[in-house]
């Protein structure tokens, strides 16, 4: 009798665990959290705004099959007005049109002026770059997946692109 429930629950069991476990990670310096399929790699790096100023981030990655995961967080020294927000959103979709862009295939920018941010889908002859990017006080966020144009699979980056979720208000 016990091979039977067996045979029977087997199935079920396959059912519930098609979808892989993801992990959700906290970033403490981001105050957010975000399912990634793997745990990340934590990277701090600056980038030179000036001779005597330096812009400070944190950079989250995964990989997982054949696409990649990345969270980006950009510490401004201060607080951005909306105006300077805008701007620096505008420019980050310059530089996302202007990298490679003979290689560009198709692209879509949305924005959101209620939460204020760009929703992206880049694709070129192999790769598919989807995600998100929007600031709250003196931090940009980036979200992002990359993956192979072969391999798509539109429910994968939503996954990981919908479930950030800020944690605390941010300065």
């Amino acid at each position: 009798m016990k091979r039977y429930w067996l045979l029977l629950f087997f199935p079920l069991y396959l059912l519930g665990n098609t979808n892989e476990d993801w992990i959700e990670y906290h970033s403490r310096q981001g105050g957010c959290s975000l399912l990634f399929p793997e745990l990340p790699s934590h990277i701090k790096e600056h980038i030179a705004l000036g001779e005597h100023s330096t812009l400070p981030y944190d950079v989250y990655v995964a990989n997982h099959q054949e696409s990649i995961f990345l969270l980006l967080i950009a510490h401004y020294p201060m607080e951005l007005t909306k105006e300077q927000a805008d701007k620096g959103l505008q420019g980050f979709i310059q530089g996302l049109l202007f990298h490679k862009q003979e290689e560009i295939v198709e692209n879509r920018f949305t924005p959101n002026k209620e939460k204020n941010w760009i929703d992206f889908f880049l694709k070129t002859k192999n790769r598919i770059l989807q995600g998100k990017a929007f600031i709250v006080g003196n931090k940009l966020y980036l979200l992002a997946v990359e993956g192979s144009v072969n391999g798509y699979q539109k429910e994968i980056p939503n996954k990981f692109l919908q479930s950030f979720v800020l944690k605390q208000k941010q300065n």
